[in-house]
């Protein structure tokens, strides 16, 4: 796995490798452990994506542990323009606050065309 998951229950980390898929939908190709990157991580649930060094192809798998030892899974295929390469340049980032994002979005209300966006970046 690339990222190494913080858990308090070690066995749900292992169990989440043992039920990844084993080969991709799209093109066939073996999955392995560095497919597996963990999104989000708890005591109980996590979000991991699952991508395709072959074919590029991405899922989001969503992982709850509702009782010790029992795991229910969730596959969804994820869509996007932004590459796997390019997610993962991103993917060890800072967490963007939502004033940050807020800070953008005003900056951003003004802007009228393409002058307008040269002015501001």
């Amino acid at each position: 796995m690339d990222m190494q998951p913080q858990s308090k229950n070690p066995n749900f980390i292992q169990q989440i490798s043992s039920i990844m898929p084993h080969f991709c939908d799209k093109c066939g190709a073996k999955h392995d452990q560095g497919d597996l990157e963990f999104v989000f991580n708890d005591t109980a649930k996590a979000m991991c994506k699952l991508s395709c060094k072959n074919c590029g192809n991405m899922y989001m798998i969503h992982i709850n542990s509702p009782m010790d030892g029992m795991l229910s899974a969730k596959r969804s295929s994820f869509k996007s323009e932004i590459s796997a390469k390019e997610m993962n340049k991103f993917s060890g980032s800072p967490r963007i606050e939502s004033d940050e994002i807020l800070d953008v979005f005003n900056a951003l209300k003004g802007i009228k065309n393409i002058e307008d966006f040269n002015k501001h970046f």
